[in-house]
């Protein structure tokens, strides 16, 4: 089993919705997980660059299977303006082949949301 180290940065303005796009390995057009393979999130970094009156930013991602289900979540992370959030996930975040990680910014605000993801593509 082959294993490539991956990671995805995405800027998300508020009242939006992204998918992310992987780099350090070849991943679907459109950001899915590769045929043979499963992703592996092990860290989140979130920033809240803000716009006018913003105060606040709430970020949502969700692991998304292939037919566009929830696999896992995070709802409702709140970031503060120009502060740095890491979050470490001890036991890796997982999508299977065809899945896909999509960030959301549709409370609070406005601004943008930039989401960094750092993970492990492992298959066969």
């Amino acid at each position: 089993m082959s294993a490539h180290q991956v990671y995805s940065p995405q800027e998300v303005d508020f009242g939006n919705s992204r998918q992310m796009n992987w780099v350090g390995a070849a991943f679907g057009s459109d950001g899915s997980v590769p045929a043979n393979h499963t992703l592996e999130i092990t860290t989140l970094t979130l920033n809240f660059f803000p716009k006018e009156t913003g105060t606040l930013g709430r970020a949502d991602v969700a692991g998304r299977d292939v037919t566009g289900v929830s696999v896992w979540r995070l709802q409702i992370v709140y970031v503060e303006p120009k502060k740095t959030l890491h979050l470490v996930f001890p036991k890796a975040l997982r999508l299977e082949a065809g899945g896909h990680v999509e960030v959301a910014f549709l409370d609070e605000g406005p601004g943008t949301i930039f989401v960094e993801a750092n993970g492990v593509l492992a298959g066969s």
